[in-house]
């Protein structure tokens, strides 16, 4: 009996050492696989950047702008208005801290009712492309496109106000960062301005007389894309009080405060029809 349980258990101990290296193979391959079939684009992606520019208009002041893929905040620091927006919907929130109230529209509302005060700038879609140029922007280092637009520029209340020899003008020069952004927000700029849609941040947009003179009409006057190894990098936003009053639709009284007067002076003057 002795001799005939040795020899079972001597037949029995290579199945056992061979089925203690199958399973430690698969183990193996368990842990191994994975690396070997995860695609390189895998690694965590890197944070979009937080773009911070001052804007400034040559009839209304300066714009302080924050914006992201995911929000924009916009502040006129003329009349103190907060504008902020958010993805996926990207409604608009028009703040008031002077008055205490706010409003919410969408991004069409909004370019209509800038549409219908705007008049430091020239409607675009008036002129002809006539020609364009890249470069490189010397305090920045970052790219540039520049539109040249030959057309004549229609005579507004805005462009009485603003200078009286804008009725002489016959081009444009639109400069913009070569830097690719969100539609939404870039769209939500551009219309504070009164611009037809474009592809890149607004660093300039400059005007010329007849006679070869230029002035300017927007521009930036500081631009900083900040990374998150930035001390400054967060989101965009802003929370409106709960003491701050719901207006039922986007005013003049709303944006612009205490400057309202001057607009309705201007439309006085002029007349709404002038544009």
């Amino acid at each position: 009996m002795k001799s005939s349980n040795r020899l079972v258990s001597f037949e029995f101990l290579p199945a056992c050492r061979a089925g203690l290296l199958g399973a430690c193979l698969a183990l193996l391959l368990s842990f191994c696989l994975p690396f070997f079939s995860e695609p390189a684009s895998a690694a965590p992606k890197p944070r979009y950047p937080i773009i911070e520019q001052v804007l400034e208009s040559s009839l209304q002041g300066t714009y302080l702008i924050r914006l992201s893929e995911k929000s924009i905040k916009i502040e006129y620091h003329s009349t103190g208005f907060i504008l902020l927006a958010k993805a996926p919907d990207w409604l608009i929130t028009v703040v008031s801290p002077e008055s205490k109230s706010y409003t919410v529209c969408t991004a069409k509302e909004w370019r209509d009712f800038c549409d219908s005060v705007q008049y430091s700038l020239p409607e675009l879609k008036n002129f002809k492309k006539v020609g364009s140029k890249k470069s490189i922007d010397s305090a920045t280092k970052l790219p540039l496109s520049e539109t040249i637009l030959k057309g004549q520029e229609r005579t507004g209340a805005g462009d009485l106000w603003h200078n009286e020899e804008m009725e002489e003008l016959t081009g444009c020069r639109f400069i913009t960062y070569d830097l690719k952004l969100e539609e939404a927000p870039l769209s939500i700029v551009y219309g504070c301005f009164g611009l037809p849609k474009g592809d890149g941040l607004i660093k300039g947009l400059l005007k010329e007389t007849k006679d070869g003179r230029i002035y300017w009409t927007l521009r930036s006057k500081n631009l900083k894309i900040l990374s998150q190894q930035d001390a400054a990098y967060k989101e965009p936003d802003y929370t409106v009080p709960k003491s701050y009053k719901r207006a039922s639709k986007l005013s003049r009284e709303l944006v612009y405060g205490k400057a309202t007067p001057v607009i309705d002076e201007m439309f006085k003057t002029f007349g709404e029809a002038s544009r």
